[in-house]
C-alpha cells in the first residue's frame, strides 16, 4: 500500500528560503491517503512513525524533519523507547500533533498528561507542533495553558481568508499567543505567497513549491 515518502520544503516566509522538510508516506495511485490512514490500527500507526523517525534520526542530512504523529503515540511509552539515546540527533526533529481537532473530547487528565508530555519533549530539545490548528482551537488550546514551539495555520482557514487579510494577521497574532513560531499551510500561488508574506507569520508550505519524492524501490 505505501510506495514511499514524500519531502514538503518549510519556507521563511522573508526570502523563501528552505528550513525543514515535513515527511510524508505516499501511496498507490487508487488509494485515498484520508481514508487510509485515519483507519489504520495503533499498532500500524505506531510503526509507520517509528519508520519515519528512523529515517531521519539516520540519513546523513543535518536537515530538520517534520513528523506527524497523534496524542495516543505520543502518549505512549513506544514514544519514550523511540527517543531514548538519541541526543545527539534531537534537534533533527519537529513533531506534529495531527489529532488535536479531538482535543474536546479527551477527559481532563489526559489533556493534563499531553501538555505535560509536550513540556518534556521541548526540555528534551525536540520540536512539538500543532497542526492544522483553526480559530476556534487556538483559544481552546490557550484556555488549557499549551504551549507549542510552532503552530500550523489549516490550510482551509487561510483559503478562506484569501481576501481578508486583516483577519489572517489577527489569527496569527493570536497564534503567537500559544508558541514561538507561526506556519501557514496551504500556499499554492504567487498570491497566496504575497498574502502571507504580508502576515506577522515566520514559515510558510505548499504546492507553490513541489515536493520531492522518494519511492522505496530507488
Amino acid at each position: 500500500m505505501l510506495t514511499g515518502y514524500k519531502f514538503e520544503s518549510i519556507r521563511l516566509l522573508n526570502d523563501q528560503g528552505i528550513i525543514a522538510w515535513e515527511m510524508l508516506s505516499t501511496l498507490r495511485p487508487n488509494v485515498d491517503p484520508e481514508v487510509y490512514f485515519s483507519t489504520l490500527s495503533s499498532e500500524k500507526r505506531t510503526a509507520l512513525f517509528a519508520n519515519q523517525i528512523n529515517y531521519a534520526l539516520y540519513t546523513p542530512s543535518y536537515e530538520r524533519y517534520y513528523i506527524n504523529t497523534d496524542t495516543e503515540i505520543l502518549l505512549s511509552s513506544t514514544m519514550e523507547e523511540l527517543i531514548a539515546g538519541h541526543n545527539i540527533y534531537r534537534q533533527k526533529i519537529a513533531l506534529e500533533l495531527t489529532d488535536l481537532h479531538n482535543i474536546m473530547q479527551i477527559s481532563p487528565g489526559k489533556i493534563r498528561k499531553l501538555r505535560q508530555r509536550i513540556a518534556q519533549l521541548q526540555t528534551m530539545n525536540f520540536q512539538v507542533w500543532a497542526d492544522d490548528v483553526t480559530p476556534y482551537l487556538v483559544q481552546f488550546l490557550l484556555k488549557e495553558k499549551f504551549h507549542f514551539h510552532g503552530v500550523k495555520i489549516d490550510k482551509y482557514v487561510f483559503w478562506s481568508f484569501r481576501e481578508q487579510p486583516a483577519r489572517l494577521s489577527e489569527l496569527v497574532h493570536t497564534c503567537q499567543q500559544l508558541c514561538n513560531k507561526v506556519l501557514i499551510e496551504g500556499i499554492e500561488n504567487h498570491s497566496d505567497f504575497l498574502l502571507a508574506q504580508t502576515s506577522i507569520a515566520d514559515y510558510g508550505q505548499g504546492y507553490l513549491w513541489k515536493p520531492v519524492a522518494y519511492p522505496f524501490n530507488q
